[in-house]
């Protein structure tokens, strides 16, 4: 099966079990249910990793078609960073989720996780240009303006020189994967039980209210096109 519908598959599994641990999150009582809220925590985690192994096993498929996602709305794909959300968006939902219970300490330690997300980011960023700079290089660049009219032995080199950028790309993609999955951690970490199951719900709402207006908002637009192409007879 290709790695397209392969990933597109497990993906939308994983998001009905995404909005399952969203309706368990939101009935838990923060204040009365500290053990349940310590339990749900791993399991939220145990999800997300087991989206990341698959995120990787794409990739090391086809780590072009990763970068595209054709698997998400048109909304998501314009909020994507490498291949997903940027860490730091993690920041303002902590804002609006759990900012009024924070203590002093604990605003300070993610304020710290927060500055080293963001420089992190920026290397992240700097390490995929510097990648995406090598197409225009010799000899990729030369080599592509002659595909097609390539003779045996460049097609060798052309081949090497695009598993090389895609070895490039796929240590960008997972540096990036795992900047996402230790900003969490940390976050959680700095968090009571109570404010880490507030908090996850708050990021797992963010996600798929994201995923259903795009999924509305292509609908409209197939529909527009489909009208446009098939309007009613006069």
């Amino acid at each position: 099966m290709a790695a397209n519908s392969t990933f597109t598959s497990f993906f939308h599994r994983w998001l009905s079990r995404q909005e399952a641990f969203l309706r368990q999150l939101e009935t838990l009582d923060g204040i009365n249910s500290r053990q349940e809220c310590s339990e749900i925590i791993p399991r939220v985690f145990s999800h997300y990793q087991e989206f990341y192994r698959e995120k990787s096993r794409a990739a090391h498929d086809d780590v072009f078609l990763l970068l595209s996602a054709p698997w998400l709305t048109s909304f998501e794909r314009s909020m994507l960073w490498i291949s997903g959300f940027r860490p730091s968006i993690l920041f303002p939902i902590i804002g609006d989720s759990v900012a009024g219970e924070l203590s002093a300490e604990q605003r300070q330690r993610i304020e710290a996780v927060k500055a080293e997300t963001r420089r992190k980011e920026r290397e992240i960023t700097q390490a995929m240009a510097r990648v995406q700079e090598t197409v225009a290089e010799q000899p990729v660049y030369s080599l592509m303006r002659r595909f097609g009219k390539l003779v045996d032995g460049e097609v060798a080199e052309f081949d090497a020189a695009m598993e090389g950028l895609k070895a490039a790309m796929l240590v960008v993609v997972e540096n990036a994967d795992a900047l996402q999955g230790w900003t969490a951690a940390e976050v959680v970490e700095i968090l009571s039980p109570a404010q880490g199951v507030k908090f996850l719900a708050a990021v797992a709402r963010f996600q798929l209210q994201a995923r259903r207006w795009g999924v509305e908002k292509d609908s409209e637009r197939e529909r527009m096109a489909a009208d446009a192409a098939f309007p009613p007879p006069a």
